[in-house]
């Protein structure tokens, strides 16, 4: 019998398009982590051939980066939807922190995906998306410090450090849950609490920061 080429799987196997395996990927990830989802799972759970996830992507490493990529430009588009809305330092802040606090609780294991694929994966997309996407985020963030008081008096204040301060927060906030049990019980909704969390968080930053809008309005 004539082996099979290389190449997209036989005819028979259900039309599962690249951008459907991604998602159905992420929905996944929201309940197991990426070192226990296999492409056997993930293929089964869209009733499909594991030869197809390869055929689109290659391999697991190539299935994750991909997913990872896709989260990443979702909340790019949110990030620049905030900049539309031209808000004020401190209300720019609170929005920012907002999405970086929805996003972990929609995707709790991202973070460790961009970790693991697109700051230390070896894929090419993953080297240009990672340059590209650090210096996109950094130049928001330092032009939304370029208006604290904080730079204004002439203090240290590192957009990097703030970028590493939000991801931090929200990684807290998400694989903290069974202490964030204990601190507020009786407290069952989830979505308020992060929204008193993501206002506490706010707070501190934008005093830390001199990003209230009183505060400036006295500078001129």
């Amino acid at each position: 019998m004539k082996r099979r080429s290389i190449g997209r799987p036989r005819r028979e196997s259900p039309a599962v398009g690249r951008q459907a395996i991604v998602r159905r990927t992420l929905e996944l990830l929201s309940d197991i982590s990426p070192a226990k989802l296999s492409l056997r799972e993930v293929s089964r759970s869209l009733n499909t051939d594991p030869a197809l996830i390869r055929y689109y992507f290659g391999d697991k490493a190539g299935l994750f980066t991909a997913v990872a990529q896709d989260v990443l430009d979702q909340k790019r588009k949110r990030d620049e939807a905030v900049l539309r809305r031209n808000l004020a330092g401190a209300a720019e802040l609170r929005s920012r922190i907002d999405v970086y606090l929805e996003f972990a609780a929609i995707n709790p294991y991202i973070n460790q995906l961009i970790l693991e694929m697109i700051l230390n994966g070896s894929q090419p997309s993953a080297r240009g998306f990672r340059k590209e996407m650090f210096a996109r985020v950094e130049a928001q963030l330092a032009g939304l410090l370029e208006s604290s008081e904080a730079r204004l008096r002439g203090l240290p204040v590192d957009a990097r450090f703030l970028h590493f301060l939000l991801i931090g927060a929200s990684e807290a906030f998400n694989f903290m849950r069974p202490l964030l049990k204990e601190l507020f019980p009786g407290r069952s909704n989830a979505v308020r609490l992060r929204k008193r969390y993501s206002a506490f968080v706010g707070d501190i930053l934008v005093a830390g920061l001199g990003l209230d809008k009183r505060r400036r309005a006295h500078r001129h």
